[in-house]
């Protein structure tokens, strides 16, 4: 089953993606993830279910599936997301922050000691070495 899961919008309209296949899963998180598919009777949902939000800020969620011999895309608003689907939304979350997490990169412009490159050039040029 491969799975690509879009988390959008928000306060700080930081976007959460996650591209995968569930070969790559742990044998117990395989059948987690594919027992909250058919909880959510995902391949019946309907492709968008986007309503004006009842609040600002709040998230998209886009979550496209194939598997079984076929495939559904599903676009909802966190507000409006259905009931049963709320569960499968959620793990994916968990497991595309971990992800995230997990391939971090050190903050960009910052060197070893977390100094920026060339302080120590910049500070000789003002005198201050």
């Amino acid at each position: 089953m491969k799975i690509r899961f879009t988390r959008s919008g928000g306060f700080a309209g930081i976007r959460l993606a996650l591209t995968l296949d569930s070969s790559e899963l742990s044998p117990k998180d395989r059948q987690a993830v594919e027992q909250l598919v058919r909880e959510a009777d995902f391949y019946r949902l309907p492709s968008s279910s986007l309503s004006p939000p009842a609040q600002p800020d709040t998230f998209q969620y886009q979550i496209s599936i194939e598997g079984e011999g076929r495939s559904h895309q599903v676009r909802v608003g966190g507000q409006g997301a259905p009931e049963s689907l709320r569960p499968l939304l959620e793990r994916l979350e968990e497991i595309a922050r971990a992800r995230a997490l997990s391939q971090k990169q050190p903050r960009r412009g910052v060197g070893p000691g977390g100094k920026k490159p060339g302080a120590a050039r910049n500070a000789r040029r003002r005198g201050k070495a």
